[in-house]
């Protein structure tokens, strides 16, 4: 999804790979996978299915919305212009599909050991798996992938702009086909803004963490609920810069920070706020925004914090009916977004 109408940035990957070990990876057209010295290095021993939003002349795209198979490289073993076969057309009727429609849209990819053949299907949410693939190669994943392999998502933005993929639900299986996912179960997308209402935000702004964060000494702790178990997972995050009050001015009362990071700090608040006030599935207002409640990462982006004052409530509903977030937390936790 872009906040853009008819522009998008890089696009996102699921991936199978020997190694989880991505530290060199570069954004932008590498999709957090690879850098420009790996790509093509037989030792990356890395298999991606790229739903690829951009054509980068670099890796020869064929379009700005194609699906590819990938061997190490960015440069697709394989690719399509993303779309999908109707069977009622007896498999001859192309539909084409645009990956930043903001639609929801299925992809299936299969891997027979037999034919060492790679299959990768796609289709509209509610359209079922078509017979016949939207694009297939051959290769030998046994040479690839010789021990332990790990499988997952990547995407990686650049420059200006700037898009938001999400995956609603997945399935695995070894030996055999993946589970079926129930569609009706699965979350909707989340609300978008209006570009009447947020023209200079949806321009200049990142999208915020799309969680409650909580700081305890100089670390951020991210609590994340599961939808269906109910799971909680807890992911850190160190605010190394500490709070921004203390960058307003040092022991001699003279300012540190110059305009320009300034902005940069005002810009990750203000994307903060437009998610706590537009596009979660609540509306919280903070009512305490202060210097000494914004954190600041290594690369001084802002974070809002302390939400001890805030209150919640249903998008549309009265103010007067809100409820205090803090009741939420114990005493010592801190939100922070």
């Amino acid at each position: 999804m872009s906040d853009h109408v008819g522009l998008s940035a890089h696009g996102m990957a699921f991936v199978v790979a020997a190694s989880r070990d991505f530290s060199s990876a570069l954004p932008s057209g590498y999709l957090g996978l690879l850098n420009v010295t790996s790509d093509g290095d037989t030792g990356n021993r890395l298999l991606a299915v790229e739903l690829d939003t951009m054509q980068n002349d670099e890796f020869r795209d064929i379009n700005d919305s194609h699906v590819g198979i990938d061997i190490n490289s960015l440069h697709s073993l394989r690719s399509y212009s993303a779309g999908y076969y109707n069977d009622d057309d007896n498999n001859n009727g192309f539909r084409n599909l645009t990956l930043i429609s903001g639609k929801a849209m299925q992809v299936w990819v299969d891997y027979d050991r037999e034919t060492t053949r790679i299959d990768v299907t796609m289709a509209p949410l509610a359209v079922a798996k078509p017979k016949r693939p939207l694009v297939s190669a051959r290769y030998n994943l046994s040479k690839l992938l010789k021990d332990v392999a790990y499988i997952g998502f990547s995407a990686a933005t650049g420059g200006t702009l700037r898009s938001r993929h999400y995956v609603l639900g997945w399935s695995f299986g070894l030996g055999r086909p993946a589970p079926a996912i129930d569609i009706t179960k699965l979350p909707k997308l989340p609300r978008t803004v209006s570009k009447d209402r947020s023209r200079i935000l949806q321009i200049t702004l990142p999208l915020s963490t799309a969680a409650f964060l909580l700081p305890v000494g100089a670390a951020v702790f991210m609590l994340v609920r599961r939808h269906r178990s109910g799971e909680l997972l807890l992911v850190y995050d160190y605010m190394s810069n500490g709070s921004l009050d203390r960058y307003l001015h040092d022991e001699e009362g003279q300012c540190s920070l110059d305009w320009v990071k300034r902005i940069h700090i005002i810009k990750g608040v203000a994307s903060g706020l437009l998610y706590l006030h537009e596009e979660w599935e609540k509306v919280v207002i903070h009512r305490d925004i202060k210097a000494s409640n914004v954190l600041l990462d290594s690369e001084m982006n802002g974070r809002l914090g302390d939400f001890g004052l805030a209150r919640l409530y249903d998008h549309g509903s009265d103010p007067k009916t809100t409820h205090v977030v803090n009741r939420l937390y114990s005493s010592r936790a801190r939100p922070v977004w």
